[in-house]
């Protein structure tokens, strides 16, 4: 296993832990309702969210974070308990490399060899939103959502990707998000949505377009038209 493959299979391993823990929060006061609205019982164990840290936009609070999250990202992200926060991923991290060091354990021989396909390397981390493709008969636009800080791999065609939610992407670049953004200002069939803020001084990111092949290409080609 390659250290891009190491490093992939360690997150999911800590996200794996870290999601035993956050589901084994309870609330004693909940109240559950079955048919006809009956009280059935009070109480009820339920997922609490792990705050995504983020250097360049507000912090995402996530109830599915993935593999794709940079390391760091997750070694910095935290339980938010009123005004304290518990660093959930930094202190598993800790546990593992002790039993690592002190018990020999090896967690990669039993994962998966081929997160990432042969000859792809990590380059870096950088924040990276999501864009969903929403498109009609006549105009459509793109959400930008779900701005994470993400490790960038290079395929061996020198192409960026990113994971979201265990898939493999090719990274848009924050200078086609600013013609994105500046496209719509002029063309009336054209809109754009951030779901989540940027940053105050409101750069630009880079980003992966979700949806269908086809979707994506039309709004493309509603991009070049003028009105």
């Amino acid at each position: 296993m390659d250290s891009a493959n190491r490093k992939i299979a360690r997150k999911a391993l800590l996200l794996s832990m870290e999601k035993v823990i956050a589901r084994s929060c309870y609330n004693g006061h909940i109240q559950n309702y079955g048919a006809w609205g009956a009280l059935e019982d009070e109480g009820r164990f339920f997922r609490f969210p792990l705050t995504l840290f983020n250097s360049d936009c507000p912090n995402e609070k996530s109830k599915n974070p993935d593999v794709g999250i940079s390391l760091d990202s997750l070694k910095s992200s935290f339980y938010k308990f009123g005004a304290n926060e518990l660093h959930v991923i930094e202190a598993l991290d800790f546990i593992l490399a002790n039993l690592e060091m002190e018990y020999g354990l090896d967690i990669y021989t039993s994962s998966p060899s081929s997160f990432l396909p042969e000859g792809y390397k990590l380059l870096n981390s950088e924040t990276v939103f999501e864009a969903t493709a929403c498109i009609g008969e006549v105009s459509g636009g793109w959400v930008f959502d779900n701005p994470l800080a993400r490790d960038i791999y290079e395929s061996p065609e020198g192409v960026r990707h990113v994971y979201v939610r265990d898939s493999l992407y090719p990274v848009c670049g924050p200078e086609l998000m600013k013609e994105i953004v500046e496209s719509c200002a002029s063309n009336g069939n054209l809109w754009y949505r951030f779901q989540t803020p940027r940053s105050n001084d409101q750069r630009y990111f880079s980003f992966v377009e979700r949806g269908s092949r086809d979707e994506i290409q039309k709004l493309h080609s509603l991009k070049g038209e003028k009105n």
